[in-house]
């Protein structure tokens, strides 16, 4: 996009034959539109730049129409969240509190659900009922017992979101007696908090869904490192480059990254399903 309107020609052909080689491997591909710069730098005429990203971005999203794929837009819900919060570490590229928004982003263009946002617990003389996916498992002496399934963990929350927003689990109790109740999962304690503000309904924002994802989060990290390192090893031209007489015979060690890899894929694969999470409400003091 840096040659602007006069390099969009090359950027229609080099995509189209990029796509072409990913169709004739069998991969499903999904567009992407580029984001903004959101720059302070008054070298950088930001205005002209951003009205060549949109250029180009159109010039995807007519591509991706012609050859069936999906398409993205990023840079709209990008530039609108900018306006909110500090979601760019450079003016050009993405801060984690970014890529979470990009992520939630994400889901929405590509349709996907996710976990239960709330799930309300009513407590009465009658018994005890949950809402949704939850169910009671035992309700006595102020004391409540039940399970929530979760369909998919929850994204790791940077902490300048104030708001989970759609990421949010949000569970409510009524019919509590006054005081103070404490929640914990699986034998943790989450939050304390009054039987009024329960009753409103509060955020979850920890808890064992939110230990797996962030332990997911950093295998996908180290598979990520072990993969760029393989794929750009250092001593590269040693290695495997025009002086690999030297030091070739190192390339075993390379190969051999792929067994961690590939077990470390294998990890993520098992870990990313939710595992059935017990909460339980007690009064505090009893």
């Amino acid at each position: 996009a840096q040659e602007g309107e006069a390099g969009l020609p090359r950027f229609r052909d080099g995509l189209n034959k990029l796509l072409g080689k990913l169709d004739s491997l069998g991969a499903k591909t999904i567009l992407l539109s580029p984001i903004p710069v959101l720059s302070a730098d008054t070298n950088i005429d930001v205005r002209k730049r951003n009205a060549d990203l949109e250029l180009y971005a159109s010039a995807i999203a007519k591509i991706a129409a012609d050859r069936g794929k999906q398409f993205i837009d990023i840079y709209k819900p990008i530039q609108e969240i900018s306006t909110k919060t500090a979601i760019i570490e450079n003016g050009v590229h993405l801060n984690e509190t970014g890529y979470y928004y990009l992520a939630t982003i994400l889901e929405k263009g590509m349709g996907l659900t996710s976990q239960p946002q709330n799930t309300s617990v009513h407590i009465s003389r009658q018994g005890t009922s949950v809402s949704g996916q939850g169910k009671v498992l035992a309700s006595e002496k102020g004391d409540v017992k039940f399970t929530v399934t979760e369909n998919y963990l929850p994204l790791p929350i940077p902490r300048e979101v104030s708001s989970a927003n759609d990421q949010a689990h949000i569970l409510k109790f009524t019919g509590l007696k006054k005081g103070f109740y404490t929640l914990t999962a699986n034998d943790s304690q989450i939050i304390t908090a009054s039987a009024a503000d329960w009753e409103k309904g509060i955020e979850i924002r920890k808890g064992p869904s939110f230990d797996r994802a962030a332990q997911i989060r950093e295998m996908i990290q180290k598979k990520n490192d072990l993969h760029f390192f393989q794929y750009r090893p250092m001593n590269e031209t040693y290695i495997i480059g025009f002086r690999s007489y030297e030091q070739g015979r190192h390339v075993k060690g390379l190969e051999e990254q792929n067994i961690l890899i590939t077990w470390l894929e294998g990890q993520i694969a098992l870990k990313k399903k939710p595992k059935e999470i017990i909460y339980t409400l007690s009064a505090v003091g009893k």
